[in-house]
C-alpha cells in the first residue's frame, strides 16, 4: 500500500518543525492549483511543496501554476514520499 498524501505531508510538516522552518499551509483564494505548502528557513530561503500520493502526479492546472511560478523565480518542488521530502529539506 503507497503513502497517502496526508502521510507526505504530515511528514513534510514534523521535518520541517524539527529544522526550526516554518511551514505554513499555502492557499491563494480564486486561484486553484497552488502547490500545499509554503516553507521559509531560518536563512529566509523560501519555497513551496506540493505534496502527492506515492506514485501519483500533478494535475493539469497544478503543472501549470507551478510553471508560472517557477517563470517568477519561485522555488517549487513535487513530492510523492517521504525519501523525497528528505532530500528537499537536506539541501536547506
Amino acid at each position: 500500500m503507497g503513502q497517502r498524501e496526508s502521510i507526505v505531508e504530515d511528514y513534510l510538516v514534523k521535518e520541517c518543525k524539527k529544522r526550526n522552518f516554518l511551514i505554513f499551509k499555502f492557499t491563494s483564494p480564486g486561484i486553484n492549483g497552488v502547490p500545499d505548502r509554503m516553507i521559509i528557513t531560518k536563512k529566509g530561503e523560501i519555497f513551496f511543496i506540493e505534496t502527492k500520493a506515492l506514485g501519483e502526479t500533478t494535475r493539469k492546472l497544478q503543472k501549470a501554476i507551478i510553471k508560472k511560478m517557477k517563470d517568477h523565480k519561485a522555488t517549487v518542488f513535487v513530492a510523492d514520499n517521504r525519501d523525497e521530502i528528505d532530500e528537499i529539506l537536506n539541501k536547506y
